[in-house]
């Protein structure tokens, strides 16, 4: 059985990111992650510590994107680590509106560091 209060707080994170990443707050994006933490995925660099997330955000503002994360799962939790689950949509806007950009999976790893999860890992999947 999961535990609905971790379950609640994946879901808060994750949440977080996608409105972090869609307003270009490179700050509070890159602070969801670990001091650590590693992010990859296609079309981009992977992505190691908060000073390289941040500086990618800040250096590629996308404000035409929105992300939404859903099914998400929290698959296990071992020494610390949560492993979660989950498919995202990449909407981008042009002249007519939002259409789906990209569809895909995210396999994260994430850690509790000063009492909230952050990203330890997060690996994107394009499908």
């Amino acid at each position: 059985m999961v535990n609905l209060q971790l379950a609640a707080e994946v879901h808060q994170l994750l949440a977080a990111y996608g409105h972090a990443i869609d307003r270009c707050d490179a700050v509070g994006w890159a602070h969801l992650f670990h001091e650590d933490g590693v992010s990859t995925g296609p079309g981009r660099p992977d992505l190691r510590g908060r000073a390289e997330l941040e500086t990618w955000v800040r250096d590629h503002p996308r404000r035409d994107l929105l992300h939404t994360c859903t099914n998400i799962e929290v698959v296990g939790e071992r020494d610390g680590v949560i492993d979660v689950r989950s498919h995202f949509v990449i909407h981008q806007r042009d002249e007519t509106g939002y259409r789906v950009a990209v569809v895909g999976s995210y396999a994260d790893q994430l850690v509790r560091t000063d009492g909230r999860l952050r990203f330890w890992r997060r690996h994107a999947t394009a499908r």
